[in-house]
């Protein structure tokens, strides 16, 4: 499957956020992935590599997003 260009925004964000990160909020981004796609923590690591997504593991990136958007509006 082939990402379209706005998913690969997506994706890119996320990485970037991600790579941001401290170890403990690296560690939490980690764990919301993970329980919301039911993946393994191998995986992960691959995908973020590989930037190889799924369109539903692109949805549960751009919620994380979201999530972490409102959460810095509301501090």
């Amino acid at each position: 499957m082939e990402a379209t260009k706005q998913e690969n925004d997506i994706i890119m964000k996320f990485i970037t956020h991600y790579d941001l990160q401290n170890d403990t909020n690296k560690k939490l981004l980690r764990a919301a992935f993970l329980e919301k796609t039911g993946l393994g923590q191998n995986t992960f690591y691959y995908k973020l590599r590989n930037k190889n997504y799924k369109r539903t593991e692109i949805l549960v990136l751009s919620d994380l997003l979201t999530e972490i958007k409102k959460q810095k509006k509301c501090n």
